[in-house]
């Protein structure tokens, strides 16, 4: 059986991406390839992207360092069982497993476990956080408290600013230990 694959290239898809273009794996120029399609619950990896089965049965690209944030599906709105990708202002809801997401992800990327107001866990991506900040008393959730953003949006929690923004430096400071330790 012949499966489609994109030729974006992760620049490419992230101009496309921030354009508030919707890049699908069938509407970008594609190539046959002989490889049998993956089982439904296989995260394939291909470099920087990662490709995700999505409702409807497709497959999907996403460069790996446009990923923000990344949560399992707890709303009404969202199709139950599946994994929340948030990147460059989209919402991905993809089928794998979101276990499978989060091992892959956590490969090459420092994420922070935190606690949507819901009670419901979130991770994001560290180096995406660009703001920590107290919500402002009665316009936010009952169980804000603190709002944590990036560039591509924000994320209410249940940890205070304090709590964050130690998590947020103690990811920092071992990177920082880690690539001074390095020979050069």
């Amino acid at each position: 059986m012949l499966t489609q694959r994109s030729l974006l290239t992760p620049s490419v898809f992230l101009v496309l991406a921030c354009m508030g273009c919707l890049v699908h794996a069938e509407e970008a120029a594609t190539v046959d390839s002989a490889q049998e399609p993956p089982s439904p619950f296989e995260l394939q990896i291909s470099g920087d992207e990662l490709w995700f089965h999505i409702l409807g049965g497709n497959d999907y690209s996403v460069y790996r360092g446009a990923i923000w944030r990344v949560r399992k599906a707890c709303n009404p709105s969202e199709p139950p069982g599946t994994t929340i990708i948030d990147f460059a202002y989209v919402r991905l809801f993809a089928s794998e497993p979101f276990d499978v997401v989060l091992n892959e992800l956590r490969l090459t990327t420092s994420l922070i476990k935190l606690t949507a107001p819901n009670g419901v866990p979130v991770y994001l991506v560290a180096d995406k956080i660009v703001e920590v900040y107290e919500p402002v008393p009665g316009l936010y959730h009952p169980e804000t408290h603190s709002i944590v953003g990036s560039l591509e949006g924000r994320q209410q929690v249940q940890e205070s600013k304090a709590q964050v923004s130690a998590m947020i430096e103690s990811i920092r400071a071992a990177k920082t230990t880690e690539i001074s330790s390095q020979p050069f």
